[in-house]
């Protein structure tokens, strides 16, 4: 992994909580120096700031703050450890909120997915379901409000709505092929999950059912589209294994993604993984793809979350992406960068004009707990805790109620939901909008 240059992460972070936090009447999102010169803060110098492998106690969740702490005077308000200390690591101190660290590194950090070299401690797997990094920030907003600066969380979502849920597709396989024999005999259902009835399509198609949903609940979603190209069928295993494959210049899907983009859904890039091993292939698909929309191509997902970073957010801003959201989890459902917000991005060396609306959960990690439903309002619950958006990620295949029973129905239950707790749900582009501009 190419480094990130301190200095870039040190801008994430400020530019972060600049986004989330702001004075009554000044312009939200505000990242000029005076902004935050203004503060009541003050931090050591950064040449007395040494690595280590420091954690602060926010909420009962250790914190990761990827520096050394100095100890520092006032009243104990933010406790760090580190080689087994107790350490104040931020007091109030003659009207001002002291502290041992630098917050922005802290925060741009963990937002740019420094935590996941952490592995699997006990620490780790509880941050990996709790949205730490907004905690780490509100719990530095509230203290600076201590110490006599007037910050007020942004609500920007539409309608007054206490959080946001976004909602995407990822069409990976259009046709069901050798499944029909690796998939023989095995249960593709999930557990605890209420299962009915719905209309069998044509296997693996999941488009009609998709727009059934989300017609009736009056919202709409962002589908990322496939184009491997003929990289993916070179060999035997490979030819087998493309063999279905979605391609969005088939002549079916390239007619079903004009109808979706015309109906007011977005049509966002699911980068091949040929082009991990060829960059450049990158602007061919987004323009192969434009060309099809008859629209820009704001968007884009790496299929198999494959991402090598920073290296591939540097390709995406250098082919003219608004945003990335493959900053997700493989594994399980939870908060990768540690937030429910979109954020800006570094890459090898600068803040880059890409942001990330990390992904949250996917369809595959719900087929391991015992109860998916039970996992969906976890998160809900998490990213409400926090007035984030909720990012969810359903293949389009897994619509097909015969071969992944349960799946719909948990996805239209989820929609239902959220709307229930006021959400307001939207498509990615729109996420972004509101949240930037």
């Amino acid at each position: 992994m190419t480094p990130i240059p301190e200095e870039a992460i040190r801008l994430v972070g400020r530019s972060y909580f600049a986004s989330r936090f702001h004075a009554p009447g000044s312009r939200a999102g505000a990242t000029d120096e005076r902004w935050f010169e203004s503060l009541p803060l003050r931090l050591p110098p950064q040449d007395r700031l040494a690595s280590g492998s420091a954690t602060l106690d926010v909420g009962g969740v250790q914190v990761p703050l990827f520096q050394g702490v100095n100890e520092t005077q006032g009243g104990e308000s933010l406790v760090a450890h580190s080689n087994g200390r107790k350490l104040i690591a931020g007091g109030i101190h003659a009207r001002s909120l002291e502290l041992g660290f630098d917050p922005w590194f802290a925060l741009g950090a963990g937002l740019l997915g420094f935590a996941g070299a952490t592995g699997n401690s006990e620490g780790a797997l509880q941050r990996e379901h709790t949205p730490w990094v907004d905690r780490l920030a509100n719990e530095f907003a509230t203290t600076l409000g201590r110490a006599g600066a007037n910050l007020r969380p942004r609500s920007p979502w539409p309608g007054n709505a206490p959080f946001a849920v976004c909602l995407t597709h990822d069409v990976d396989r259009s046709r069901k092929t050798f499944q029909y024999v690796t998939h023989l005999g095995r249960e593709k259902g999930l557990r605890g999950t209420a299962k009915r009835n719905r209309r069998v399509g044509r296997p693996y198609w999941g488009f009609d059912v998709i727009r059934d949903i989300e017609t009736g609940a009056g919202v709409r979603s962002t589908f990322f589209m496939l184009h491997e190209g003929p990289e993916a069928k070179r060999g035997v295993r490979n030819r087998v294994l493309a063999w279905g494959l979605a391609d969005f210049e088939d002549p079916e899907l390239s007619s079903t993604v004009r109808a979706l983009a015309r109906e007011r859904w977005e049509i966002g890039l699911h980068a091949s993984l040929a082009s991990t091993v060829r960059p450049e292939r990158i602007v061919t698909e987004k323009s192969k793809l434009e060309a099809i929309v008859g629209d820009r191509v704001d968007g884009v997902r790496q299929h198999h979350l494959r991402l090598g970073l920073p290296d591939r957010w540097d390709q995406f801003a250098g082919a003219g992406f608004a945003y990335d959201t493959s900053f997700g989890f493989q594994h399980t459902w939870g908060f990768r960068a540690g937030t429910a917000f979109p954020i800006p991005l570094a890459g090898s060396k600068d803040v880059l004009q890409l942001c990330e609306v990390p992904l949250h959960m996917m369809d595959s990690t719900l087929a391991f707990p015992q109860n998916a439903w039970a996992e969906c309002t976890r998160a809900l619950d998490a990213v409400q805790s926090v007035g984030g958006v909720l990012t969810v990620l359903f293949h389009q295949r897994y619509f097909d109620s015969h071969n992944y029973p349960g799946y719909a129905d948990l996805f239209e239950r989820l929609v239902a939901e959220a709307q229930s707790r006021r959400a307001w749900i939207a498509p990615v582009r729109e996420v972004v909008k509101v949240w930037f501009e």
